[in-house]
């Protein structure tokens, strides 16, 4: 079960630094008080480094060495790298202008910030701004299906939005259906209607046809210039959203359509039929764009671009590797079930990323952290071994909050309120809760912010099956 140790190396951040160094004391079969002892330091101070809520002094060189030690690591090629991690984290945690962004995204889509970053879906997002251009003339919307981790989210947010917003007197409007998709809708519409989100909120659920006419009188780009890009359109349909909000939010959406706007919607092909028969959507529906997993020659792109972009080598053969690998996934499906193997294949780079050693992205870091197959498996492993039993628990109940199971298997149940968890500002349990869920969030798999967390996509499913198995058995 604990098979794999972590690598200083790997460490980049603060978070990461206290996990990895718990990991190396609980292998050690030591407790933070006899740690403590050993090394002369005061308990609540070395709690708190393995804890990752602060870290040790570089200025007191000896206080990071005195606990390796006392854990049993004496090694100094490790000590070093201990210290040159415990460096890395402090300069990015300062926020250095000089530190270099992360290339990949792992398993998180790409945003309209992570533009630069996204490579491989230039003509998928030629066609998209396109059919834009269509919509606007039809005056109906755009339905852009793809199963999960086809990289559809990705190419809304970082492709077809950018490619928008970068044309004169465009602005686009882009946004998740998740939970209160009016109210964010509304938001979001103010901030291009020049108006108080309370009054585009009340036209959106009392008068729909008045958005309409505050885009022709009020917006400087008319209703012409504006683009709303809603993704994962299907929540409406699985999430606790009452039929009036539904029916309101998507009678927006027509609306907008209707006066000219060009309105994108991107639906999970996995979850087409539940939205198949609803009225507003029939006409998108029958001339949708559909996207698939990207060619050979669009993955390679994607792998070489961001590297390109960071001044990074790729060694020789090792992309025809990763895209060999990828291919594997849809013939030979993981255990914990058939996925699009795009998301694995950002994760695997990510980890890859951050064991380089230079300018270069090496075959040997690439199978160490496990490849397309296996790094998500690996990442959470080792977040898992690195909880005492006491939090394995915690982490069952909290991951059972974080799914849903539908008929088809267990899927993310999109973000989760902080109060739902535990987790928010007074709780008493705020602190463990967030050391947990602080665990898989180091390696990307949960995505945890101030106010909700998520199961950062549903590929962690297939890639790591003992999540399905927890979540499901202990709800039966």
């Amino acid at each position: 079960m604990h098979d794999i140790d972590p690598n200083p190396d790997d460490i980049d951040d603060r978070a990461y630094f206290g996990w990895a160094l718990t990991i190396v004391r609980e292998r050690a079969g030591l407790t933070v008080r006899d740690v403590a002892k050993t090394a002369g330091i005061p308990v609540a101070t070395v709690g708190d480094y393995f804890a990752g809520r602060s870290l040790p002094p570089l200025k007191m060189a000896g206080v990071l060495p005195d606990i390796l030690r006392a854990c049993g690591v004496d090694s100094p090629d490790l000590l070093g790298s201990w210290k040159s991690a415990l460096i890395r984290v402090r300069l990015s945690h300062s926020r250095r202008a000089d530190a270099v962004p992360a290339p990949y995204r792992g398993l998180a889509a790409y945003q309209p910030t992570h533009a630069r970053w996204f490579f491989g879906r230039s003509h998928l997002v030629s066609t998209l701004v396109t059919r834009c251009g269509a919509a606007r003339a039809k005056g109906v919307p755009v339905a852009v299906i793809g199963s999960s981790g086809v990289g559809k989210s990705s190419a809304l947010f970082a492709g077809l939005v950018p490619a928008l917003d970068g044309q004169a007197g465009r602005r686009t409007v882009a946004i998740s259906a998740g939970h209160n998709p009016c109210r964010r809708l509304a938001d979001e519409l103010s901030i291009v209607l020049d108006q108080p989100a309370d009054v585009v909120d009340h036209a959106l659920h009392v008068r729909p046809s008045e958005l309409g006419r505050l885009l022709r009188e009020t917006a400087p780009i008319g209703p012409a210039g504006l683009t709303v890009v809603v993704d994962q359109l299907d929540e409406l349909f699985t999430n606790d959203i009452n039929r009036t909000s539904r029916n309101t939010f998507l009678t927006a959406l027509a609306v907008l359509a209707g006066t000219g706007a060009a309105v994108v919607l991107g639906v999970r092909a996995e979850r087409h039929s539940l939205i198949a028969d609803h009225p507003l959507l029939r006409a998108a529906l029958a001339d949708s764009v559909h996207v698939g997993m990207p060619s050979d020659a669009e993955l390679a792109d994607a792998i070489q671009g961001p590297a390109r972009r960071a001044r990074l080598c790729v060694e020789p053969d090792l992309v025809r590797r990763i895209v060999a690998d990828a291919a594997s996934i849809g013939t030979d499906p993981l255990p914990g079930g058939a996925v699009a193997a795009l998301p694995l294949v950002s994760h695997a780079l990510l980890m890859t990323w951050r064991r380089r050693r230079g300018g270069v992205l090496t075959h040997a870091d690439y199978l160490a952290v496990g490849g397309v197959r296996d790094a998500v498996r690996r990442c959470a492993e080792l977040a898992l071994a690195s909880l005492n039993p006491e939090q394995q628990q915690l982490a069952a109940r909290l991951f059972r909050k974080l799914v849903v199971v539908h008929a088809d298997g267990p899927h993310s149940a999109g973000p989760v309120p902080c109060d739902d968890l535990d987790c928010a500002p007074g709780n008493p349990r705020r602190g463990q809760v967030e050391q947990v869920l602080g665990r898989f969030a180091a390696v990307g798999l949960v995505t945890l912010d101030d106010k909700n967390a998520a199961i950062t996509h549903d590929a962690v499913f297939a890639g790591w099956p003992r999540l399905a198995d927890l979540v499901i058995a202990r709800r039966a």
